[in-house]
């Protein structure tokens, strides 16, 4: 995003003053960008519809059989630990690669590019027991956020808004994005007191 694409596009979204846009580089359609080096490869394509006015964001959830076949795979391992069921391996790595590079989706017949941590937001993150929705704001503030992570001379980012609208839920699942990534890893947050750090850090993916 921060970093001109070859075969992108600029857009430009509005800074905290004002008045200094953001100058985001979207990679070309059917490309993602990865979520720390900003490296661009090939990536999925979501159209739910061929129909224009039935085009727009849907979760792509887990076959409903996912608990138990993983089960069951996990069963095999005690047998044979090199066992994998092929066909949750790939949905894995789809996910994973979802994740990391972001995907596209059809709205009403124009491809929007969501990042990679936007579409875990979506696909797998609840906020107040609910999973969110696509808002156009929050694709922005995914673009932005990616742009500062690619940006060497950005030292981070600071979010001013009302309460409620979902800071803690980005902040945990930005915090959630490195630590399911890396191996051994472990993630903390800080609050105005002990007990409201470790009620924002209890909150899970779904």
């Amino acid at each position: 995003m921060f970093k001109p694409i070859h075969g992108g596009k600029k857009i430009l979204i509005d800074g905290n003053d004002g008045c200094t846009p953001y100058e985001c580089w979207l990679p070309p359609v059917g490309y993602g960008s990865h979520a720390d080096t900003g490296e661009v490869v090939k990536t999925d394509v979501i159209k739910r519809s061929q129909i224009k006015s039935k085009q727009y964001w849907e979760r792509q959830p887990l076959p409903a059989d996912w608990e138990k076949r993983v089960e069951a795979e996990r069963r095999m391992k005690d047998i044979d630990p090199d066992y994998t069921d092929s066909e949750l391996e790939d949905i894995r790595l789809r996910e994973i690669r979802r994740i990391i590079y972001g995907v596209w989706f059809y709205n009403n017949g124009e491809p929007v590019y969501i990042t990679g941590q936007h579409y875990m937001l979506l696909n797998y993150w609840k906020f107040q027991g609910k999973y969110f929705d696509y808002r156009e704001p929050n694709r922005d503030y995914y673009y932005v956020l990616q742009y500062c992570i690619e940006d060497p001379n950005c030292l981070g980012l600071i979010e001013i808004t009302k309460r409620k609208e979902g800071k803690t839920a980005r902040s945990g699942l930005f915090l959630y994005h490195y630590i399911f990534r890396t191996e051994a890893m472990h993630g903390g947050i800080q609050s105005k007191t002990d007990g409201d750090a470790a009620e924002g850090i209890s909150k899970k993916p779904s």
